[in-house]
Order: structure tokens, then sequence, then C-alpha cells
């Protein structure tokens, strides 16, 4: 198994374990890092699944998990074409819609704890957390082009939200 290989099932079973820890229902890597698609089964989207019976089948978001090297948020501003992070939105947002779920893209670079990730949503995502959390972010990026309006955070501030709050506030929302 490659190393790059290697560090993304990492991610993917950190972001599993924080999804766990948040919700309180059990989360699980998806087979093949996310590129299993079966035929009867499109609640199967992105790298890591709500594997709770109960819970699974409405749980609303679909997450990709990327690990990398270093992630460069001053592309997004000079426009560089080796921006990262969009191709791994793009990604995201395809199997969210597949599975007529709200992308969420988790991101981590080396050397960050493993309890952290930087959040990428839909803008309109990211309002709806703002609303229900106690504390507003101190830092986010806003980031808007021709194509998409996206929030780029800490999953800390995920973190301190009630995920059944926000299940129900996101029900209405899409984009």
């Amino acid at each position: 198994m490659s190393n790059g290989k290697r560090k993304g099932n990492k991610a993917e079973l950190l972001a599993a374990k924080w999804f766990q820890a948040w919700t309180g229902m059990d989360f699980q890597r998806v087979p093949q890092s996310g590129g299993l698609r079966w035929q009867k089964a499109d609640n199967i989207s992105g790298d890591i699944i709500c594997a709770d019976y109960d819970h699974n089948r409405e749980f609303p978001f679909s997450i990709e998990v990327k690990s990398y090297q270093n992630i460069n948020f001053e592309h997004f501003i000079i426009g560089m074409k080796s921006n990262k992070i969009l191709p791994f939105w793009r990604q995201a947002e395809a199997d969210a819609e597949r599975a007529e779920r709200i992308p969420l893209l988790f991101m981590r670079y080396n050397g960050m704890e493993a309890k952290t990730f930087f959040v990428v949503s839909y803008l309109n995502t990211f309002r709806v957390i703002n609303r229900l959390a106690d504390e507003n972010p101190r830092t986010y990026f806003k980031v808007f082009n021709d194509d998409y309006k996206l929030a780029i955070f800490h999953s800390d501030h995920l973190m301190q939200l009630d995920y059944f709050k926000l299940k129900k506030s996101l029900d209405n929302v899409k984009g």
C-alpha cells in the first residue's frame, strides 16, 4: 500500500471517529475509499457513511475526506491552477448529488492534530451552521467564483452544535 493511500485511509478513520463523537452514531469507511458503487444503494456516497441502521438513510451529508501534504488556501486568491480544493469539492459535490445529500469536504494536511479538519461546505449550509452556533467562528473563508459559493471553516465549529438540531434545520437547505 502506498504512503498516500495509507495517509488517506488514516484520515478517513479519523473522520469516522470525529463524526461518531459528534453524532453518537457509528460511522465507517466506504470500501475502496468511496469508489464503491452498489446498484440500489444511492445512500452510499463519499468516503465515510453513517453505519447506524436507524439513521443511515436520514443522514443528510455526503462526506469526502482528503489528506494532503499541504493545503494552499492562497491558491484561491491568486487563481493558481494547482489549487487542489476545487477538484476535491467537485468530487464531494458529485457524490452528494447522486445520493441527494449535502456535500461536506473534510480536509487535513500533514501535522494537524488528529481531531482537527478544515471543513468545506456550501455557503448556505454554513449559514445554517453559523445560525445554530453559540459562538461564531473567529476565522473562516468565503470562496466565491462563477460556479461556487463556499465556506471553509474549522471542524470545531461544527462539533459544538447539536447534530440533531442541525439536521432538522438543514432539511430544507440545498446548496
